[in-house]
């Protein structure tokens, strides 16, 4: 029989041993000082001894795991709660600022009227170029990005987005193509060096100019 290894229980281990000792007390000489019987005995209790702190052992371990899964348990509980609490205050703060942007006087205009102001905004831009106006892509993204109210009118208003500058990055003629949706296009194309994606926009397109 195999010593126990690093692999073998407490139980094995134990049991291993006890086995190992009584069969080499059966080969001591008869006059030993104490009867066998007792020593039997007393490896018995010895082992006994040893069952009750492997199990104790066993016990205590099985009971350290638990409390780590339960406050592993409450953490994510806590972690849960704190996010629901989060996004039910973001969201009656949302809900406070759409409300004061409904009493305000320029958000009762007709949605007609918001985007005939758009359309103004936009022919305005032509007679006041200048670098800034340029690197925020004139009048029109801005206007979408104010409130829900002015972005869904400026987006509704197809012809807003009809109007495309060549020198706009592909993503943002692409953005202000699906804008316009089936709107003619005024596509300025002038005084730039095409390139092969402007001109492949252009012939794709031309039906529509």
């Amino acid at each position: 029989m195999a010593a126990p290894d690093a692999n073998t229980s407490d139980v094995e281990s134990s049991q291993f041993w006890s086995d190992a000792a009584r069969s080499r007390i059966s080969h001591l000489p008869s006059i030993s000082c104490l009867p066998s019987g007792t020593i039997f005995t007393k490896l018995e209790e010895v082992t006994a001894a040893q069952d009750a702190i492997y199990k104790s052992k066993r016990d205590l371990r099985a009971q350290l795991d638990n409390e780590k899964a339960a406050f592993t348990r409450a953490e994510q509980e806590f972690c849960d709660a704190y996010a629901v609490r989060e996004e039910a205050l973001e969201a009656a703060s949302l809900a406070l600022r759409q409300r004061h942007n409904t009493l305000l006087p320029v958000t009762r205009l007709p949605p007609e009227i918001l985007a005939t102001v758009f359309t103004c905004l936009f022919a305005h831009e032509h007679t006041c170029w200048s670098p800034a106006l340029e690197s925020s892509l004139n009048f029109r993204l801005p206007v979408t990005h104010v409130c829900r109210r002015w972005r869904q009118v400026a987006l509704e208003h197809s012809s807003l987005w009809a109007d495309i500058d060549l020198e706009f990055s592909p993503d943002c003629v692409a953005t202000f193509l699906a804008r316009a949706r089936s709107s003619p296009l005024f596509i300025d194309a002038f005084g730039h060096s095409l390139r092969s994606w402007q001109l492949g926009f252009l012939v794709e397109n031309v039906s529509r100019m």
